[in-house]
C-alpha cells in the first residue's frame, strides 16, 4: 500500500470517527473549559493587539527552519511565502494589513506553519474566519491537522482526491 493511500486512509478514519461522534454527542461542558483555557492562554502568552502578520511571523520563527532565515539572521519572508505557495501581493497585503486574506490563503498558512488545532482556530479567528464542520474541505484540513500531515504535496493529493466528490466537490487550495 502506497504512502498516499495510507494518508487517505488516516484522513478517512478521522472523518468517519472523530467528527461524527462529536456531532452525535456534543460535549458542552468540555467546550466551556476549552474556550476558557484558550482565552487564558491567549491572554497569558500572546501580546494584545498582535496583528495577523506578527502572529504569522512568530510562528515562522518558532519553526526554526534555516530555509526561512537570511544570512544576517532576519526572517526570509520571501522564502516562507514561496514555500507556502502564497503570491507576493497576497503576502504584502497581509504584511501591511490592507485586506483580510481569503480562506484559501489561511488554509495554506495553517499547513505551511504546521499549526495544531488550537493555533489554526486562533489564526482563522484573527482573520475573522473559522474552520467549520459543515464545509467538507475544512473537515479534511482538520483531519490533516489531527494526523499531523503537513507535507504540501501530500495535502495537495488528498484535497484533490476528496475534492472530486460528486456530492460535495470543492476547489483545491493549491
Amino acid at each position: 500500500m502506497g504512502e498516499k493511500t495510507n494518508k487517505i486512509l488516516q484522513v478517512e478514519e478521522r472523518l468517519n470517527t472523530k467528527y461524527q461522534v462529536e456531532k452525535i454527542y456534543p460535549s458542552t461542558p468540555n467546550m466551556v473549559f476549552k474556550y476558557r483555557d484558550a482565552l487564558e492562554d491567549a491572554l497569558k502568552n500572546h501580546p494584545m493587539g498582535e496583528s495577523l502578520y506578527e502572529m504569522i511571523c512568530r510562528w515562522i520563527e518558532r519553526m526554526r527552519n534555516p530555509y526561512f532565515v537570511k544570512k544576517n539572521g532576519k526572517l526570509d519572508e520571501a522564502g516562507f511565502y514561496t514555500y507556502a505557495m502564497i503570491d507576493k501581493n497576497t503576502w504584502s497585503n497581509i504584511r501591511w494589513n490592507k485586506t483580510v486574506p481569503k480562506k484559501e490563503t489561511l488554509l495554506k498558512l495553517i499547513i505551511a506553519l504546521k499549526l495544531n488545532r488550537r493555533e489554526a482556530d486562533e489564526l482563522m479567528n484573527k482573520a475573522s474566519n473559522s474552520l467549520t464542520d459543515s464545509d467538507p474541505r475544512d473537515r479534511i484540513i482538520m483531519a490533516l491537522i489531527d494526523i499531523q500531515c503537513y507535507e504540501i504535496e501530500e495535502v495537495y493529493e488528498i484535497l484533490e482526491e476528496y475534492g472530486k466528490d460528486a456530492e460535495h466537490p470543492f476547489p483545491n487550495i493549491y
